[in-house]
């Protein structure tokens, strides 16, 4: 470790905890950014969780909401600054709107994320059901794998639904850089697990924003910091199979609607997500370097 002097961890679990000891051994400070799954999870130690907080330099997260239960479980003698908000970024040249051709057919929901609970994509494919039996128009793709794609194959089967939903696998980053602009919609109908596993903010948001496609999403920790209601998109509450149709047919139905929401969309990712700006605010805030009239967790 010659020539170290910080250590920085992803993740509130192991790796931090790894970055504590080393840290300690070589006599330098550490950080580390907080996540979802490494803080929410029923099983993991708030114990453990406060050691790393008050002995860590700084902790980074993800979300306001994040930063409010961090801060919570941290207790009242939590030093001012010690944990601050940085949003994930996108690349906003990369993410960037298609130019929608003459007759695109079917509009395209798309889903995208690990097959396991927390993402809600049974209730999606129930919304789906429901979609279909009201003759609204659409194809819907699930991009991801996960310990549940047997479950909701058997679910898609069930409800006869094998035309319309298509549990498409793991694609690769640049598939996705060309598919999600595609979509009419995005959905992310994530909920809390039972294990209280959760998203922060899932990155598929942003990246939609970024696309100008509106998002049709649950009202789950970070997510109604980036989706607007009404202006970007949809929010309603989790494991609520028919709102969520409601919600979606409202912009499958409606190109004019999906346009205006989309840009709507692009603007805020811009004003939120831009990567350059806030891999800049990483790098200061990790080196405790202030920046002119910017506070840590200020990345708009």
């Amino acid at each position: 470790m010659s020539g170290c002097t910080r250590l920085h961890a992803h993740f509130a679990s192991l790796p931090a905890t790894t970055a504590m000891l080393a840290a300690r051994v070589a006599g330098i400070p550490f950080t580390f950014t907080a996540h979802a799954k490494d803080i929410y999870l029923k099983t993991l130690s708030p114990r453990l969780l406060r050691v790393l907080i008050n002995q860590a330099e700084r902790v980074v997260t993800v979300s306001e909401f994040n930063l409010r239960y961090l801060t919570d479980l941290a207790g009242p003698d939590l030093p001012a600054g010690r944990i601050v908000r940085i949003y994930n970024g996108v690349d906003l040249n990369r993410f960037r709107p298609e130019i929608p051709s003459e007759g695109t057919g079917v509009p395209l929901l798309l889903a995208v994320g690990r097959l396991v609970e927390k993402k809600g994509f049974a209730n999606l494919v129930d919304a789906c059901e429901i979609l279909r039996d009201r003759g609204v128009l659409f194809s819907c793709e699930i991009v991801g794998k996960g310990v549940l794609h047997e479950e909701l194959a058997r679910r898609i089967a069930a409800k006869n639904l094998e035309t319309l939903v298509s549990l498409v696998g793991p694609l690769p980053r640049g598939e996705l850089v060309r598919r999600i602009p595609r979509a009419a919609v995005v959905a992310v109908p994530c909920l809390v697990g039972q294990d209280g596993n959760r998203d922060g903010l899932p990155t598929v948001i942003p990246e939609a924003m970024a696309c100008g496609v509106p998002v049709v999403a649950t009202r789950v920790t970070g997510i109604p910091e980036a989706v607007e209601d009404g202006k970007t998109g949809r929010l309603l509450d989790p494991d609520r199979p028919e709102a969520l149709a409601d919600a979606l047919a409202e912009l499958l139905t409606n190109p004019s609607l999906r346009l205006a929401m989309g840009a709507a969309g692009r603007k805020r990712a811009g004003e939120l997500f831009d990567h350059r700006r806030n891999i800049a605010l990483l790098a200061r805030t990790l080196v405790g370097v202030e920046s002119s009239g910017e506070a840590p967790g200020d990345s708009g």
